[in-house]
C-alpha cells in the first residue's frame, strides 16, 4: 500500500462566506498540472541572475533557452517516474515539458484525487459556482521532493486584488498607478550610453495604439514631468 504525505506549501482555504454544494462529479474529466523540481541549483541561478543585472548591458551574457533547459529543467528521470505513476491511476498524460519543469494528468476526478489526495468538494459563492479544495494536497512519498506543486483542482473565479482594483479605480497620472520605464531602467542598471550614443529616448518615436480610448495630451505632460523626462 502506498504511503504518501502533505505536499508543502499545498495548504488551501475556501473562499470567505462560502457555501457546500455538494460533492464532486467522479466521473468529470479533469487536469492537474503537476510542478516538478529542477535539476539544476535554484539559488545559483538567481545569484547569476542578479550579477548579471550589475554589470554593464554590453557585458552581459545570457543563457540560451536550450541551455537554461538543460542545466534547470526537469530531469528525465523525474518525469518519467511521474508519467509511470500516472499510468497506474489511468490517468494520461496530455503534456510534459523539461524546460517548464511541469507535466500535465488528464483524467477522471476520481483517478486524480486517488492519485493526489485532497478535500474537493463544490462550493456556492457570490463570485459563482466552483470547486474549491481546502487543506492540503498529498503525494506519495516516492515522489516527495519531486513534485513541488498540484494545481488544478479548484476552480475558484480568477480575480484581482483589492489593491490591483483600487489603483485601477484612481486612473488618470501621478496617482501611483504604474511604474514608469525610468524606474525600471533604474531597478535593471540600463546603460545611459551606448558607443558614444546617449540612451535618452532622442530620435525614437513611440505609437499610442488607442483602440477606442484615446489619450489626453495633458495626462502625459503631467506623467513626463513626474518621472522627469521631456515630451520632445
Amino acid at each position: 500500500m502506498a504511503v504518501y504525505v502533505p505536499l508543502p506549501g499545498s495548504k488551501r482555504t475556501l473562499l470567505p462566506n462560502s457555501r457546500p454544494a455538494g460533492p464532486v462529479d467522479p466521473s468529470e474529466i479533469a487536469s492537474l498540472t503537476v510542478r516538478v523540481r529542477s535539476s539544476g541549483d535554484p539559488d545559483a541561478l538567481a545569484k547569476r541572475v542578479y550579477e548579471q543585472a550589475s554589470q554593464p548591458l554590453a557585458n552581459r551574457t545570457y543563457l540560451t533557452r536550450e541551455e537554461l533547459a538543460a542545466q534547470h529543467g526537469a530531469s528525465k528521470d523525474d518525469l518519467d517516474k511521474i508519467e509511470a505513476f500516472a499510468q497506474k491511476h489511468d490517468l494520461f498524460v496530455v503534456h510534459r515539458s523539461a524546460s517548464e519543469r511541469a507535466i500535465v494528468l488528464r483524467g477522471k476526478l476520481s483517478d486524480l484525487l486517488a492519485a493526489f489526495p485532497a478535500d474537493v468538494q463544490i462550493y456556492h459563492h457570490s463570485t459563482g459556482t466552483y470547486r474549491g479544495r481546502q487543506g492540503e494536497i498529498a503525494i506519495p512519498q516516492e515522489l516527495d521532493k519531486i513534485v513541488t506543486g498540484v494545481f488544478g483542482f479548484d476552480t475558484r473565479p480568477k480575480h484581482r486584488s483589492v489593491r490591483v482594483q483600487h489603483l485601477l479605480a484612481k486612473g488618470g497620472p501621478g496617482n501611483a498607478n504604474g511604474v514608469a520605464a525610468t524606474e525600471f531602467a533604474k531597478r535593471y542598471n540600463f546603460p545611459s550610453s551606448f558607443n558614444g550614443v546617449t540612451l535618452d529616448g532622442t530620435g525614437q518615436t513611440v505609437a499610442i495604439i488607442e483602440l477606442g480610448g484615446g489619450f489626453q495630451t495633458s495626462d502625459l505632460k503631467v506623467f513626463f514631468q513626474e518621472i522627469g523626462v521631456s515630451m520632445t
